[in-house]
């Protein structure tokens, strides 16, 4: 509680959350001589013996009027009636009971054996009707979806019109990001009472309020004038004119832990009495309803919030992948064609090289950051990966930095290594942001050493990066792989965004692998990835052999008829120009129903490649119109965006033969295209 009590906060503010949400296994480590706590679960019980009141909890002396220590050795009868040494186990007796300020109540008396007899106040008809009243225009307030704030001025109000006496009702919201209790509804106390006791911290003999919070128990405080547990607060509480005060826990239905208080605050010293405890618990439970009700709305609300920003995510990479795969297709198409030029010498091959794995690149890095955004697994497209080609290639992409810097990177392989099962462009982001880390904190003229070896069993390919940086400090090498942490080194300049190696880690280990890093500062530093290898692996040499040109790998097409369904044109161009130097017939359509209407046509179609994106008709369209062809060709969906449909149906499920996403190089579309086609006619 504030209450313009420094010193009183500076005590508290070390509480933890966990202190705030404590559960009810700390109600036995609290008592104090003046106010009484009520366990939630504790039966009001009285133990007879000779005749006489010789026990009785907490909320049996609370019924009766008096503090648990002070019920003497009454004797039975004069509490309730005549008979009470006659009760046996199991037996029921309805009776008034006397409390010690002479007033009575009418109760259900329960034998529960060994002189112990159970108490439960019973409200009259007229009272159960108008409670019950008032409690169904509130639940149906609840029900409506009213703003929780309403709900609980409500109650509060309630509350204050059924009690008897003049009672001023309080209700605080637990806060468990500040850590406090808020006020939330007082209709009938101060604005300067109210800010006084709002950011309650809760704690163990805070006041009543704070005490409950932290216990999960009513706590019932007769008089608040010399109560220990006060002290801090009773000249405030006294200016308002308060001197009792009695708090119950508000406790979630659906998990043991605490929503708020309910508070009942009084002008003049008193124990509460019977409706006043059945009261107030009616009055917890309601806004107990209401809270829970208002956090599962504003849980629902955020997980809304969170999808739709996840959505909202999702489209824009979506939007922007697709955006960038046509003129990356279209850069790669281009440069698999120039590779197959038998003029272009090889300086002008190395170029056209560039080009294309700068395009690639490109695309990578735009795909590598909305890998790392998107939540859960990592989507792998599966086949054979020939690991030292991948090394190769990688080196290549970072050619450019190195000659700049006149950095060398040195590989180092053995004959042969076996081929891995997994996702060769994936893999090659792993190698190319391992060899990009390297040059960037390595120091111009350097070194930079590649090794590829496989384990003595043959069951991993090993891959090291090592370089002859400034190393890495103990502590950066516990959090090198996390993302935007970015070690500390010469850089020619310095920038990314720190996620390199947080890929290659998402990467590595989607593919069932591992990576580390052994370094010290001063001593450069060595990555070390292990990738598995399946049972009976080819083995693949490790030196580079003839290449495959655009031509040659469009040459397995020779002779075939294929339909290039895509919008743009200068791709269409591009890759029909590839294709129809290989003695492939390339027939063109702008969009899906000019797709149809050539495949309705009297010229049989051997393969349909298939852009996923189209005006008029996309793809899914496509493939839903071949259902009812008799002669269908093979269909092979270029893809250029994540995943499969809007629907999330795969293109396979949809009818088509393979998924390819762009850009993807002409040799290598061939390559995978032609043993589609081996058994057809």
């Amino acid at each position: 509680m504030i209450l313009s009590s420094t010193s009183d906060a500076k005590a508290h503010e070390g509480l933890s959350s966990a202190t705030v949400t404590a559960t009810l296994e700390t109600r036995s480590t609290v008592s104090a001589p003046g106010t009484i706590l009520l366990p939630p679960d504790e039966q009001a019980l009285v133990t007879v013996a000779n005749g006489r009141v010789v026990a009785a909890t907490a909320l049996a002396a609370t019924l009766m009027g008096c503090r648990p220590d002070a019920y003497g050795d009454t004797p039975a009868e004069e509490l309730f009636g005549p008979g009470m040494d006659g009760m046996r186990a199991g037996d029921v007796r309805t009776t008034e009971v006397r409390r010690r300020s002479g007033d009575t109540f009418r109760a259900r008396l329960v034998a529960r054996g060994m002189g112990r007899v159970e108490i439960t106040y019973l409200p009259d008809g007229a009272e159960m009707v108008e409670t019950a009243a008032g409690q169904r225009e509130i639940l149906e307030a609840i029900i409506r979806g009213e703003p929780v704030e309403d709900v609980l001025r409500r109650i509060a109000v309630f509350a204050e019109t059924h009690a008897p006496g003049s009672m001023r009702a309080s209700i605080l919201r637990m806060s468990v990001a500040e850590g406090c209790l808020r006020a939330v509804a007082q209709p009938s106390l101060p604005a300067a009472f109210v800010e006084g006791i709002d950011r309650l911290v809760p704690g163990p003999q805070i006041a009543s309020c704070g005490t409950a919070a932290a216990t999960g128990m009513t706590v019932i405080t007769p008089e608040i004038a010399g109560d220990p547990w006060w002290e801090p607060f009773a000249e405030f509480m006294e200016s308002f004119g308060v001197r009792a005060s009695w708090s119950t826990a508000v406790r979630s239905a659906r998990a043991e832990h605490v929503l708020g208080t309910f508070g009942m605050y009084y002008g003049e010293p008193r124990f509460p009495t019977p409706r006043e405890l059945y009261l107030a618990d009616a009055f917890a439970h309601l806004t107990a309803l209401a809270l829970d009700r208002a956090d599962s709305d504003e849980v629902r609300a955020r997980e809304i919030a969170m999808r739709e920003s996840e959505n909202m995510r999702d489209a824009f990479f979506a939007s922007i992948t697709h955006d960038l795969r046509t003129p990356l297709q279209t850069m790669v198409a281009a440069a698999g064609v120039l590779e197959g030029v038998a003029t272009v010498d090889p300086s002008q091959r190395k170029a056209v090289e560039s080009l294309r794995d700068a395009a690639q690149h490109v695309l990578d890095v735009a795909e590598d950051a909305m890998a790392l955004a998107r939540p859960g697994p990592v989507e792998l497209d599966l086949g054979r990966v020939d690991i030292a080609t991948v090394v190769r290639r990688a080196r290549g992409v970072v050619g450019e930095a190195t000659d700049r810097r006149n950095i060398t990177v040195r590989i180092v392989q053995p004959p042969v290594l076996p081929e891995l099962h997994g996702d060769g462009r994936r893999l090659s982001r792993v190698v190319v942001n391992l060899l990009g880390n390297a040059v960037a904190h390595t120091p111009i003229g350097s070194t930079i050493v590649v090794q590829l070896e496989h384990d003595e069993f043959g069951r991993a390919v090993v891959l090291e990066v090592a370089d002859e940086g400034p190393g890495l400090s103990a502590s950066m090498r516990d959090v090198i792989f996390e993302p935007f942490v970015q070690g500390g080194g010469v850089r020619e300049k310095k920038g990314g965004a720190g996620l390199g190696l947080a890929i290659v880690k998402r990467f590595v280990e989607a593919h069932g692998g591992t990576v580390a890093v052994t370094s010290s500062e001063g001593e450069g530093a060595r990555f070390t990835v292990r990738l598995p290898v399946r049972d009976g692996a080819q083995l693949l040499p490790t030196m580079p052999g003839a290449r495959d040109g655009a031509t040659r790998g469009a040459a397995a097409l020779a002779g075939r008829t294929v339909l290039l369904a895509e919008d743009d044109a200068e791709l269409r161009a591009i890759l029909r120009t590839g294709m129809e130097r290989a003695g492939v017939k390339v027939l063109e359509a702008a969009d899906g129903l000019e797709a149809l209407e050539i495949l309705r046509g009297d010229e049989p179609v051997d393969l349909l490649l298939l852009d996923g994106w189209m005006p008029r008709l996309d793809g899914a369209g496509v493939l839903a119109g071949l259902a009812g062809f008799e002669r269908k060709p093979v269909v092979v969906v270029l893809s250029g965006g994540p995943g499969a449909t809007v629907s999330g149906v795969t293109w396979e499920q949809l009818g088509a033969a393979m998924t390819l996403t762009k850009p993807v190089r002409l040799g290598d579309l061939t390559a995978r295209v032609a043993p589609l086609l081996a058994g057809q006619p």
